[in-house]
């Protein structure tokens, strides 16, 4: 069950990172100067860790190969297919719903493919989670009238990418890559990948009190919870336990928003927030 420390892990941080990046809107700094710190931190943090304890950087060509994939393909591009399908969808909640499902297809994909745990109590929790979640995310009103549909193409290359991240992880972990070492790595090519585009775009950077806080504020936090992430993955009896548990963390910063940021916090949202707290209960016990 040590798992769960990971998980619970995951819940506390992330917080911090959501809550700092809808901070660094309120100071109007651009998605691609967030996206750069969001890299930047993290990149030194595993870097000094891994030279700390250690480990070696060199790894097996193969495992390199998939490295690289997965941090151009699933992590990069994955987010940046995601914001397209939040800033295009009728609704942000319907583009989120459909990629936070991938929790779904984490699990099962788990099984076959790492001889995890499958069980009906799990199923629950997990189904759960993403219904009441479904309350949270998806707001009474849609204003925006969308006559053609490429968010549902992006929210499902999304949902595709970072399902096969968390599985690709997985794999990487269970053949013996310290899980530090391969996000040093993810870190790493995502910086340089949003390094150019921010020189193509002639985006300077600013060292400001705001930009340092966000710099900071994001970065840490983000080292913290794609480690804790990245254990928990490999330990835990289903790799899609700790996939349902960052879906869920919604719930509790939707509750943050309210205090902080004076978010709406009406009766759909409340009972979508005591479902999914109940199902990461039933998934945790």
């Amino acid at each position: 069950m040590e798992w769960i420390i990971y998980a619970i892990g995951v819940l506390v941080f992330s917080q911090l990172v959501y809550l700092f990046l809808r901070l660094a809107k309120e100071y109007k700094i651009g998605v691609d100067l967030q996206y750069f710190y969001l890299f930047l931190i993290p990149t030194f943090v595993f870097f000094f860790y891994n030279l700390l304890r250690g480990h070696s950087f060199i790894i097996d060509i193969k495992f390199m190969i998939i490295i690289i994939i997965n941090a151009v393909i699933f992590t990069y591009y994955g987010n940046l297919i995601s914001l397209k399908a939040i800033n295009n969808a009728p609704n942000s909640g319907y583009s989120l719903m459909i990629t936070k499902s991938n929790t779904i297809l984490v699990y099962v994909l788990a099984v076959p493919l790492f001889a995890a745990t499958l069980n009906l109590k799990s199923i629950f929790a997990i189904i759960l989670i993403l219904m009441f979640m479904s309350l949270i995310l998806i707001e009474r009103q849609a204003s925006r009238v969308v006559k053609h549909k490429p968010w549902i193409l992006y929210s499902l290359l999304a949902f595709f990418a970072f399902g096969f991240q968390s599985l690709v992880i997985t794999y990487l972990g269970k053949n013996g890559v310290p899980a530090t070492v391969t996000l040093f790595y993810l870190f790493l090519i995502g910086l340089i990948l949003i390094s150019f585009k921010l020189k193509t775009k002639k985006i300077k950077l600013k060292f400001d009190k705001p930009n340092l806080t966000i710099m900071l504020g994001v970065g840490l936090p983000v080292a913290i919870v794609n480690a804790f992430s990245t254990i928990g993955l490999i330990i835990a009896p289903n790799a899609g336990y700790i996939t349902a548990v960052g879906a869920g963390s919604v719930a509790i910063l939707t509750i943050l928003n309210h205090f902080i940021f004076k978010d709406e916090l009406n009766k759909q949202k409340l009972i979508g927030i005591m479902g999914v707290i109940i199902g990461l209960i039933i998934l945790m016990i």
